[in-house]
């Protein structure tokens, strides 16, 4: 979003001033459409509702775009100003129902960048926390660290309605880091919450997980959610195909041909 935010300001007469205009559209609509009852029909109207809502201000970008380059520009920007917008109206909107009800909530991630640890510590010839504890931790299990009172600091401009980003920072600025491994042969993971989630609550969790852990260490449910959400194929294909048409280089051509994803056994 930053990137994207950061090439369409170097445009001349690109109008900021539009897409904040849409954002709190987008943020308002985004609430309500969430808080309808039967999940199914309120992602249908979420997504049907955030479509218009780019191409309302694709059309209001686009209309003073000097060129090719800067239309294109408008519909990157339209897109993800609005895809990003939705998401942290949805963030927040979880964040505020987690906090009024108690609920521990907690991200974890099994592939993580972090350098919290590394940074602190001067350890600079590690490429992260994950790959300094893996090394730390080998052969041990049920081993857990955390690390509270964490900031993300200022915000910088991105693709996304400004007040938003800045009500989020002010508000959920502050969060914690949990390391944990719960088998011997396990992956270091990190599971990232809330100020308003405890230590505790999250130790608890940790041990949860390590009892609802498979052969190589790793969280059921978690494992559950990976093999189970499966792409439908016909989409893969569509998908497919538009690569094919649009591709110029001929080896990805005929990789991505019809007989040569058939030969690759990714096509009946």
């Amino acid at each position: 979003a930053r990137d994207v935010h950061e090439e369409a300001a170097r445009l001349a007469g690109f109008r900021v001033e539009a897409a904040e205009e849409a954002g709190e559209k987008i943020y308002s609509f985004t609430v309500e459409a969430a808080s309808r009852g039967e999940p199914l029909s309120a992602a249908r109207t979420l997504l049907s509702g955030l479509l218009e809502l780019a191409t309302q201000l694709y059309r209001e970008l686009a209309g003073s775009a000097p060129d090719l380059k800067g239309r294109k520009e408008a519909l990157d920007y339209a897109v993800v100003f609005t895809e990003t917008t939705a998401y942290l109206a949805l963030l927040e909107t979880l964040l505020e129902g987690a906090r009024g009800s108690s609920t521990a909530l907690v991200w974890v991630a099994k592939d993580a960048e972090s350098r919290y640890i590394v940074e602190r510590e001067g350890l600079l010839g590690w490429l992260n926390d994950l790959s300094l504890l893996d090394y730390a931790w080998r052969g041990s299990e049920r081993a857990y660290t955390l690390l509270e009172g964490v900031s993300f600091g200022r915000p910088k401009p991105c693709a996304a309605w400004s007040q938003l980003i800045g009500r989020l920072f002010r508000k959920w600025g502050e969060y914690g880091v949990c390391y944990f491994k719960l088998t011997k042969s396990g992956p270091v993971m990190q599971a990232t919450f809330p100020k308003f989630v405890g230590g505790s609550a999250v130790a608890k969790l940790a041990s949860t997980l390590a009892s609802l852990s498979d052969q190589h260490g790793y969280p059921r449910p978690l494992s559950y959610v990976h093999h189970t959400a499966v792409l439908n194929p016909e989409l893969v294909q569509v998908i497919a195909d538009e690569m094919y048409r649009r591709a110029s280089n001929p080896l990805v051509r005929s990789v991505l041909a019809p007989s040569g994803r058939a030969l690759a056994g990714l096509r009946r």
